[in-house]
């Protein structure tokens, strides 16, 4: 059963009954339903930011990015700063393999979205720091992603 249908500024969500919570958000005309979870903890969160922040987004808060990259409503948005389109495409296809199949490609497209960048463009640079002739800054970059990597496989031996 619904509950209630709120809308605020871009960003419609449907309530029902605990623990069955859904929320679909409206980015760039379309609607994206995700089960309300935590695809990334806040303690991923702070390393990603430590890493991408002032870099290839402008500056936010850890926890506009938490709720951003959860999917969950956020008043701010990131916004991709010049030059690292690529780099970012990457990240998201960086973040994306660590989702389980089920919730990767909508994930993807809800991000894409919200940071306003069409899957066309995300298809034909993502892998581009990766492979071809990266530049140096695209080789640190990717080096700094495998030392998250790590630094994540740690945190889930921890936990």
């Amino acid at each position: 059963k619904v509950r209630a249908l709120r809308i605020k500024k871009g960003c419609a969500s449907i309530l029902t009954q605990p623990p069955f919570v859904t929320f679909s958000f409206l980015w760039g005309g379309y609607f994206h339903f995700a089960e309300i979870k935590e695809f990334f903890t806040m303690t991923h969160i702070e390393h990603l930011h430590k890493v991408c922040n002032g870099r290839q987004f402008e500056e936010i808060s850890p926890g506009d990015m938490y709720l951003i990259l959860n999917l969950q409503h956020c008043p701010r948005r990131m916004k991709v700063r010049e030059r690292e389109r690529s780099r970012v495409c990457h990240l998201i296809y960086f973040l994306g393999e660590m989702l389980p199949d089920v919730h990767r490609r909508n994930w993807r497209k809800s991000l894409l979205d919200h940071l306003e960048i069409s899957y066309s463009i995300y298809n034909k640079k993502y892998k581009k720091a990766e492979k071809g002739m990266p530049s140096r800054q695209d080789e640190i970059f990717v080096e700094k992603l495998e030392k998250l990597k790590d630094t994540y496989r740690e945190l889930e031996k921890v936990a």
